[in-house]
């Protein structure tokens, strides 16, 4: 079994901050895909 190193994220919002900080808690990558115009959201900061 492949253990995973990166995770891509195409979600926006609170649910996806979340995503992001339970990855890094177990020490693997996260990479969010979001518009320009989500940039002064949770994701782009």
């Amino acid at each position: 079994m492949t253990a995973i190193s990166r995770l891509l994220i195409a979600n926006r919002g609170e649910i996806a901050v979340r995503i992001i900080r339970a990855a890094q808690e177990r020490g693997i990558t996260a990479v969010a895909v979001f518009q320009r115009m989500m940039v002064r959201c949770f994701i782009g900061r």
